[in-house]
């Protein structure tokens, strides 16, 4: 026989007045009517208010949350009334457990066995009405989230199958719930709002948890029908109040505001994680609205001038700071959303909008590099600057958004950005190319170069050169490098393309003298990119096997001329501008091999190639040999970031 938890034993009835512990017993073994159950329901929300403990009726609570009492849902032998009694008592200890107490590992199988049940009733049984219990299984969920350090102790309720089917079916329904009203902004009523705060604390829950296994959030984003869904209940729940744009509709639920970081660092997460396609999920955020929910939250948190929101506010500003980082697409977004006159507002009004100026910092240089870069980033911020409500520059003295409006202004005097303007030194057209036939090794100064007509990236001096390929094993990769190829004119436009080349010949000129042909940012059976370099009037010493350093700082000085006479003076923007490339190349195909490029060195009829790779330590990777070339050595060089260079800036 199971021996029974100290804290539910019957014995401990005995400690309520004589006609408590009769009720109580009464409504466990369901010889009770509606009138004692409503009298029961109204003695313990009187020992809640007293601030009294429910451990002595942790026994009836026990009881009726054993799965072995449910009710079958197609049970129709039992009275109707003895199977709402059922229901309305396994509920209501639900609720009181979940609201009121902090129950103990030892109460969670119950609990969650309840929770399954109602879930499913709600769905197979729709002839039965089980009133509250829907928003109580939310509740349940919340409490859950409140639980500080106790994650470990529900956590394989979160790897429940029956979890993630509940928190779908809620997700998926949360807007179209039958019954649920909307007024003409689209805001649900009071009900329905109740139930989106439930979904929103599953997601803080779920994050905070996520540490332990991002299994979790993959499981949350896949399993509740796509964040495009969440993306529309904050549309729908956080919305500027016209046409004052400073001042939100914040709708609350019975415990206060509604929780909205869970989500949006659920978000960042899911970007930063390499298994998941994070470009097309922030595509579906974005296209549902949802960077243009972000900064309405922000704004709303600033103007609420409460001091539990700043930490709030920051971490916002902080998640949408890593999404704009992903493509400056967003960022274009997120401007026309009113990002900049939220940073605005934020200096000249820093006690109704406290966001740390090193919070500001990060965006503020995203916005300044894409102004380097991007033509629709400069009409944009060409607006923004020149609005009236901004008043005059000399507002902004003595405050740190003062420079960065006049670099932001300098900058929107262009047309377009000083990268768009430079032509590009090293198109394509103007290196020589080696044919894709590792046998051959001819350049194209004498010879047309015809493309793959499957890949269109691999290019051949001849028809017997592209057979021979084809046979040595082009054909097993062919259809990945016209996928690879499609997710590089998807992800990145020409002047990223452009840039990155531009960024790479530069950098090695101290190493290379010639660059005898690229292959763009790389190939899938690789390491990363290829850019081809002739060592043949190098010697020995000076190639890249030998131990030698070059600092990040010393190679930008090569790229920076090449910008003209431009405003930026701090050659950080360079590797600002690359960071957020860098970030796309992660997010689009996984965080080890897309920030990798290969450089193959060509000296008489020997090749090196030394992967070199873009990432937090810029370096070239350990000796090892190229595939299809006998001749073939790989080199190291440590090229790392300069520190004076930080402290520079």
């Amino acid at each position: 026989m199971t021996e029974v938890h100290p804290r539910v034993r019957l014995d401990r009835l005995e400690s309520l007045p004589f006609q408590n512990k009769k009720l109580a017993k009464a409504v466990m073994t369901l010889d009770c009517d509606e009138d004692d159950l409503y009298r029961f329901g109204t003695l313990l929300h009187s020992t809640v208010s007293r601030k009294e403990k429910l451990d002595p009726f942790f026994p009836v609570f026990w009881a009726f949350l054993d799965p072995a009492r449910m009710p079958s849902t197609w049970d129709t032998e039992r009275p109707r009334e003895e199977y709402t009694r059922c229901i309305d008592t396994g509920t209501l200890a639900l609720q009181y457990l979940s609201e009121h107490t902090a129950p103990t590992s030892f109460m969670w199988p119950r609990m969650f066995a309840w929770v399954c049940f109602l879930e499913d009733l709600l769905h197979a049984s729709p002839r039965v009405d089980v009133g509250n219990a829907e928003a109580l299984i939310l509740a349940f969920f919340e409490h859950c989230r409140r639980i500080d350090g106790q994650f470990e102790k529900y956590k394989w309720m979160l790897c429940h199958p029956r979890f993630w089917l509940f928190v779908g079916r809620s997700w998926a329904t949360a807007i179209s719930k039958k019954g649920a009203h909307h007024d003409k902004h689209g805001v649900h009523n009071t009900d329905c709002c109740a139930r989106v705060a439930g979904l929103l604390c599953v997601a803080e829950l779920v994050f905070y948890g996520c540490k332990y296994d991002m299994l979790y959030v993959r499981e949350l984003a896949e399993g509740a029908g796509g964040w495009s869904e969440l993306a529309r209940l904050f549309v729908a729940h956080f919305r500027l109040t016209a046409p004052s744009r400073t001042k939100l509709d914040l709708m609350h639920d019975s415990k206060g505001t509604l929780p909205v970081m869970g989500p949006y660092l659920l978000l960042t997460w899911l970007i930063r994680d390499d298994k998941y396609d994070a470009m097309d999920l922030l595509d579906r955020f974005v296209a549902a609205g949802g960077i243009r929910a972000l900064v309405t939250v922000i704004f709303a948190l600033g103007s609420e001038g409460r001091e539990d929101t700043v930490a709030d506010q920051g971490a916002s500003l902080q998640t949408l700071t890593i999404i704009c980082a992903t493509s400056h697409k967003y960022l274009l977004v997120a401007l026309k959303a009113g990002l900049f006159q939220l940073l605005a507002a934020s200096a000249l009004r820093p006690k109704r909008l406290q966001i740390d100026p090193r919070v500001c910092e990060p965006i503020m240089h995203q916005i300044l590099t894409a102004c380097t870069i991007y033509a629709d980033i400069i009409r944009e911020m060409n607006k923004e600057v020149g609005i009236t409500s901004l008043g005059s520059f000399q507002a902004f003295k003595g405050t740190d958004f003062y420079g960065f409006l006049l670099d932001a202004s300098n900058t929107c005097t262009f047309k377009i950005g000083p990268m768009e303007r430079h032509p590009e030194k090293r198109a394509r057209g103007e290196n020589p190319v080696a044919c894709d036939n590792v046998e051959c090794g001819k350049i194209n100064h004498k010879t047309k170069f015809s493309c793959c007509a499957g890949c269109k990236m691999l290019r051949y001096c001849s028809l017997a050169c592209q057979r021979a390929d084809w046979t040595s094993g082009h054909r097993k990769v062919c259809a990945e490098y016209a996928k690879y190829r499609h997710n590089i004119h998807t992800h990145f436009t020409a002047h990223d393309l452009s840039f990155i080349r531009f960024l790479i010949f530069e950098s090695f000129t101290c190493v290379g003298r010639y660059c005898i042909g690229d292959g763009g940012l790389g190939r899938p059976d690789q390491t990363g990119g290829v850019v081809i370099f002739d060592f043949s009037e190098r010697i020995p010493g000076q190639l890249p096997g030998q131990p030698c350093k070059f600092s990040v700082a010393d190679a930008s000085r090569k790229v920076l001329p090449h910008f003209g006479k431009s405003v930026w003076e701090d050659q950080g923007i360079v590797f600002k501008y690359f960071e957020s490339i860098s970030n796309r190349l992660r997010n689009t195909f996984g965080f080890k091999h897309a920030t990798s490029f290969l450089l193959v060195c060509a000296m008489g009829g020997a090749r090196y190639g030394a992967p070199y790779r873009f990432s937090g330590q810029w370096g070239m990777a350990s000796p090892s040999s190229s595939p299809g070339s006998s001749a073939t050595k790989t080199s190291e060089v440590s090229v790392q970031r300069d520190e004076t260079m930080k402290a520079e800036r």
